[in-house]
């Protein structure tokens, strides 16, 4: 598969290839655009699910581990970051690594305000459309550190595929969490079948990722409340993940949630 030139195998010759300025052209047309708008709060995320297979992978062949250079895209980040600066002061930048991935690339400090992690922030840190967002009391102006939560994320199966049974949270996630340099956030979750199809499981779910945020003083959780095969997803993973959807599940909602002091709803 080859997409502008590259294969899914040159992640990291792409990235150094924006850090090189291949490019600028683009990158700064991008920068006059969001410049036009210097009222708005942007959040750049150059790229999502980042991972050494599709970021950091030089064999030509094959996703090889033991040819990956871990140096290309935290350049490709510090550069991008470079080009939107030189016309712009209004933007945040946010580093999204697969779970487990997060160290080996992470860009450093000094270029990311907001880290996630995936296997996915109230609207003002996401640019895919949230139903459902949930804010345990961020402290204003934090730099804050963020992962997704999905079943195989706390030990429940998705479709056929299970994770960590008899655990309650990945231990590639929980290393990640333990790890965050910044203020964590939840930068997606819902709930995924067959756990969304019965009310227990569903409330069990919710219950794992409630959790999470309360042992690791979570800052912001995002819920993607969604009729998922409305949209197209596959319907043996995806199904209904509003928490309306069933009684059971939403009573839990409003009294654990809603009615905890501790989250503030954008």
């Amino acid at each position: 598969m080859t997409q502008n030139g590259y294969t899914q195998f040159q992640g990291a010759q792409l990235c150094n290839d924006i850090a090189s300025g291949k490019f600028d052209r683009q990158l700064q047309s991008l920068a006059g655009d969001l410049a036009r708008y210097p009222q708005v709060k942007y959040l750049v995320r150059p790229d999502y699910e980042v991972s050494g297979n599709l970021h950091a992978n030089t064999d030509l062949g094959s996703f090889n581990p033991a040819t990956f250079d871990y140096t290309a895209y935290p350049k490709a980040f510090a550069h991008i970051r470079e080009i939107l600066n030189s016309k712009n002061t209004n933007i945040q930048y946010i580093f999204h690594a697969v779970r487990g991935d997060a160290q080996n690339l992470y860009p450093g400090d000094d270029a990311v305000d907001f880290v996630g992690t995936s296997r996915s922030l109230p609207p003002y840190l996401s640019f895919t459309h949230k139903n459902h967002i949930t804010s345990p009391n961020p402290k204003k102006n934090s730099p804050q550190t963020g992962v997704s939560i999905f079943n195989n994320d706390v030990c429940l199966p998705v479709g056929a595929t299970t994770n960590c049974a008899g655990s309650r949270l990945d231990p590639n996630l929980e290393r990640d969490l333990a790890w965050a340099p910044k203020p964590r956030v939840i930068a997606e979750s819902a709930a995924q079948l067959p756990a969304s199809a019965d009310a227990a499981a569903f409330i069990d779910y919710l219950s794992r990722v409630r959790d999470v945020v309360e042992r690791y003083d979570v800052a912001v959780w995002t819920y993607i409340d969604s009729l998922w095969t409305a949209h197209g997803w596959p319907v043996d993973t995806w199904g209904d993940s509003r928490v309306e959807s069933q009684a059971e599940v939403k009573g839990w909602w409003q009294e654990n949630i809603v009615g905890n002091e501790r989250f503030v709803f954008g």
